[in-house]
């Protein structure tokens, strides 16, 4: 059946309703938005439009990047209104953003093949009027939540399932994808919930886990772990399945949140809305669709002065990579380990001191960033066990007397565990450094509590398979030789370089084991 493109030269006043579907909420209050209405497919007398948000400050001699969006409401309602404030965000980041309708059950008795078919339709739509829309055809994005979140997968995972009348030969599989909650193992929720009807009984074709394999575009997934809708546990398994052919996932996961956490609206304060939204760019930043807005100018003489511990490397293809994760005492032993791996691996750090557990789960995630890691050093302890006071003067407000400490000993072993799990999720083969020893006189440390964090951390450690490299034993015997006197937990340059060669050695070990997988 013939298709038509109608552009309607007119701007609709829209109010967002409070609606509840599968667990995608809305904002109730009055909304001031005004997309432009373009029909982009029509079936019979159904009529499918795109809810179109202009860039702001578009500059016209460049093609913006583009986003699709398609709600959730389990493949039988929804409404398009759920993604206008995403929207309004990315145009305001001169990204042409869209809210896409597609076909529901409720409204036009379709299964979720339909839903997927119009997705394809719709990121074809926009990559065919590209140039009318001053779009980079080469950066569509697709994004959506719960069941819209699993037709945006199907648009960049799933071959096939296109409208049998439209043109094949301009590409309907975006650049990008941005999900939230998304239903990726169609599988695993058909023998938990009786979804049959909704699939036609042909569950498996429409399963993106199952249809995994290189060449799927970036992806970055936002996920409650307390999720009882769509399981944590399933976008994990998809995560590692798109990892383990070389493709770029980032898993996000939001600690305790169920289903729909992302929605505008559904929390007093937008924080998990706003969060999404922000690692959303970080994301689409590092893959160049956005600019970095968060860079402060320095001067080229400034710019000079980074420290090389912390500055980027220039990756071999040919060798492995490895991540060091860790406080000042790693920062000590990063440079002596990548002039020792020179030729064997490319050593990274994260770019700063990593200081305690909750600091690395705030920032793990955009530490470990998009590439596939061989290995993963760590260790956190130090600043776990450190006391600190606001009323002293002391370097680092270190006081044992007086002071507390950031996170208790349950915390300390509550975020290792947590940490832990995410590490184990990139597929590395993970090296645990134990935490060097704490010398008599240090102002904020109490000499014996490393012994105590290490037997804890050992035990996580154990647990989960995790190499141990043990720096307090390798250490301790030569503390006077090789540590920096006075109280200080800190090393000579002989004492890193000493660090480093038995972690060299360690890492190596671990590189050898994680080829013979």
């Amino acid at each position: 059946m013939k298709k038509t493109i109608v552009i309607l030269l007119f701007c609709i006043v829209t109010t967002v309703l409070s609606v509840t579907v599968e667990g995608q909420q809305e904002n109730p209050e009055e909304d001031a938005v005004r997309p432009v209405v373009v029909m982009y497919k029509t079936i019979g007398e159904v009529e499918l439009k795109l809810h179109i948000f202009e860039p702001h400050g578009r500059d016209k001699k460049e093609l913006s990047p583009a986003i699709v969006f398609f709600f959730g409401g389990g493949w039988v309602s929804g409404t398009p209104k759920q993604f206008y404030h995403h929207c309004e965000h990315f145009a305001s980041r001169a990204m042409l953003a869209i809210s896409a309708e597609y076909r529901v059950k409720n409204r036009h008795g379709t299964s979720a093949f339909e839903c997927v078919a119009d997705g394809k339709s719709a990121v074809r739509w926009v990559r065919a009027n590209a140039a009318r829309l001053g779009v980079n055809p080469n950066k569509i994005i697709a994004g959506g939540g719960s069941a819209g979140g699993h037709v945006a997968a199907c648009t960049g995972v799933i071959e096939g399932l296109d409208d049998e009348h439209e043109d094949r030969s301009i590409s309907s599989k975006p650049n990008a994808l941005v999900l939230f909650n998304p239903a990726v193992d169609l599988v695993g929720l058909s023998k938990k919930r009786r979804l049959d009807d909704r699939f036609n009984n042909r569950v498996q074709k429409l399963s993106p886990l199952q249809h995994v394999k290189k060449g799927v575009p970036p992806c970055i997934i936002f996920h409650g772990t307390a999720d009882r809708t769509v399981p944590f546990e399933s976008v994990e398994r998809f995560c590692a399945a798109m990892k383990k052919v070389g493709n770029v996932c980032r898993l996000v996961p939001f600690e305790g949140k169920g289903h729909g956490f992302f929605n505008y609206g559904r929390e007093k304060d937008n924080s998990s809305f706003k969060q999404t939204l922000q690692a959303a760019d970080g994301f689409l930043t590092s893959l160049g669709y956005l600019k970095d807005v968060s860079k402060p100018k320095h001067s080229a003489k400034k710019q000079r002065r980074v420290n090389p511990v912390f500055a980027p490397i220039e990756d071999n293809p040919n060798l492995p990579r490895v991540l060091l994760i860790g406080d000042s005492i790693s920062i000590g032993y990063t440079l002596p380990v990548r002039k020792l791996l020179t030729d064997k691996a490319n050593v990274h750090r994260v770019p700063t001191n990593a200081r305690h557990t909750g600091i690395g789960l705030e920032n793990i995630h955009q530490w470990l960033g998009d590439g596939k890691w061989d290995v993963i050093h760590f260790n956190w302890g130090l600043h776990d066990l450190c006391y600190r006071s606001r009323n002293t003067k002391t370097p680092g407000r270190k006081d044992k007397l007086n002071g507390s400490l950031d996170l208790t000993f349950e915390e300390y072993q509550q975020n290792l565990r947590k940490l832990v799990k995410i590490l184990n999720a990139t597929g590395a083969k993970l090296i645990w450094a134990s935490t060097t020893p704490v010398p008599d006189g240090e102002p904020g440390r109490i000499n014996g509590d490393e012994i105590r964090y290490n037997k804890a951390a050992e035990k996580i450690m154990k647990e989960n398979g995790v190499m141990i490299n043990d720096l307090y034993a390798l250490a301790l015997p030569k503390l006077r030789r090789i540590q920096l006197p006075n109280g200080n937990v800190h090393f000579t340059a002989e004492g890193s370089n000493y660090l480093a060669k038995h972690t060299s050695a360690s890492i190596l070990k671990a590189l050898g084991k994680s080829r013979k997988k």
